[in-house]
């Protein structure tokens, strides 16, 4: 039994070769948050990970020579915590030799044991009651008790998209207005649409950090808008309109279609991804602006300039780009922007149901990497169309696929939260043309100013009068960085 262990440990040193260390110890000296320590105790650590990997004893069976067990432990947890190993495995994914060592790690009992322990440890810090293999939510859960839920989620969010904004912070805060600037009598807003590689873009992804919830890029087909505010040429809000989930439940039924008939023409339905106002027009109740003008005659004919005659990917034949209806959910269950929202006699946002309380924002924090790496080592992508290429359709599979192979239980995915779904009929026959009752839309004529004017007479000039707050905003207060560190 003894020579078995050293010529294990033998060939697992082997397997770490001059060659591959020279190349793992430079990366990890450029890794800010790795303490490599000293250079022979590091590899001699990385030797013993791999050697319990491959051989699959427990931690108390790691031979003497790679030092005390406990000590090796402690630091394994230490790097799986900050994702040192997803960081190796993503930097030498083209490095046949070096992946091929980490994919036995991926697929051992340690790594496994760990991420269970993590996803378990990662719940727990966010709020969520686990018990056993059963998770539930906070007693007495509000809209406050909900933010804090989502909060890991939206602070990874925030680190991941640092690089990438923090430089241009300054030059985007000058887009947000103070509330000095504003004078509720001269408001008028000007729709502009984003495309990619621009200025507006950049302001658009920034906006969206500031969001209670983590923000969706949207699926599919996306037309995204800021409005900004003509007489201070500051941004006021931004939405986006994106393709719908194939199933839900509530907005099926509304409907009163078939699964031929949502198949056949779910391509007339978009989902508002994200959607609502930046301060100080908040406060102005600019989010009920923003829903106004996401369902105005000049955003569905956009829409429909956009995609009119794009073949589609599974049925492979062309489509009008007319869009039916738009549907959305509350961010924090009850919604007090789209309820009661009316323009004219008309509802402009129609409640239907609420969501079942399924998702994976309660993984995407920082664990979401681990569960990724983990999923393509040890599961297979199912629910991809061959026409959309390999690999996992959505964060959704990957977190399904990845509990279910630790043995977890795939109601974790069920988090309890139960959003309010909305819809907003572009027609006065949306819903039989969407049966296939009817060829033609008949659209309602909305126009902008048309839809301003209504929210200006409704609801802005009252509420400035009532509500002051708006004048002590200031753009500073949005500040995320602070000399490149997060500004919690």
């Amino acid at each position: 039994m003894k020579k078995e262990k050293t010529d294990n440990t033998q060939k697992s040193q082997l397997e770490i070769t001059d060659a591959i260390w020279d190349q793992i110890q430079t990366f990890l000296a450029k890794c800010p948050k790795v303490r490599v320590g000293s250079p022979e105790k590091c590899r001699l650590f990385l030797s013993a990970v791999l050697w319990l990997a491959k051989e699959g004893v427990p931690w108390s069976g790691l031979p003497i020579c790679y030092g005390n067990w406990r000590a090796v432990y402690r630091r394994f947890n230490r790097w799986c915590e900050i994702g040192v190993f997803e960081l190796l495995k993503s930097h030498f994914h083209e490095d046949i030799e070096i992946s091929s060592i980490l994919d036995d790690f991926y697929t051992s009992h340690i790594y496994a044991k760990s991420l269970k322990l993590r996803i378990k440890k990662s719940l727990k810090f966010q709020g969520f009651i686990v018990t056993g293999n059963e998770i539930s939510l906070p007693e007495n859960l509000d809209k406050e008790k909900i933010r804090e839920l989502h909060a890991l989620a939206v602070q990874h969010r925030i680190e991941e998209r640092k690089k990438g904004l923090v430089k241009h912070e300054q030059m985007l805060l000058q887009n947000l207005a103070s509330g000095k600037e504003i004078d509720p009598e001269r408001i008028y807003p000007k729709l502009i649409e984003i495309h990619s590689g621009t200025k507006e873009e950049l302001l658009f992804r920034y906006a969206c950090l500031h969001w209670s919830i983590p923000v969706s890029s949207g699926y599919g087909r996306r037309l995204r808008f800021l409005v900004i505010d003509q007489h201070t040429n500051k941004l006021m809000g931004l939405f986006g309109l994106g393709d719908p989930v194939f199933s839900l439940g509530h907005r099926d039924q509304w409907i009163g279609w078939n699964k031929e008939d949502r198949l056949d023409r779910l391509h007339h339905v978009v989902d508002a991804f994200l959607l609502g106002a930046v301060p100080p027009y908040s406060y102005l109740l600019g989010g009920k602006l923003i829903a106004l003008l996401a369902i105005s005659s000049e955003v569905h004919n956009t829409f429909k300039e956009k995609y009119k005659g794009r073949t589609s990917v599974i049925r492979k034949r062309k489509n009008p780009g007319e869009i039916a209806l738009i549907t959305t959910t509350s961010a924090l269950e009850k919604s007090s922007l789209y309820n009661r929202l009316k323009y004219k006699k008309h509802l402009a946002y129609e409640r239907v149901g609420h969501t079942q309380g399924y998702g994976e924002f309660h993984f995407s924090n920082g664990i979401y990497n681990s569960l990724t790496e983990f999923a393509k080592s040890n599961s297979n992508a199912t629910a991809s169309h061959e026409s959309w290429g390999s690999g996992f359709r959505n964060r959704q599979e990957v977190v399904q696929k990845t509990i279910g192979a630790l043995g977890l239980p795939k109601n974790w995915l069920n988090h309890g939260i139960k959003r309010e779904i909305y819809v907003a009929q572009l027609a006065d026959n949306t819903r039989a043309f969407l049966r296939g009752e009817v060829d033609k839309l008949n659209y309602y004529v909305r126009p902008k100013n048309k839809l301003f004017r209504w929210f200006r007479k409704r609801w802005l000039l009252p509420r400035s009068m009532r509500d002051l707050r708006y004048r002590e905003w200031e753009p500073e207060e949005w500040k995320l960085w602070i000399n490149g560190v997060s500004n919690e």
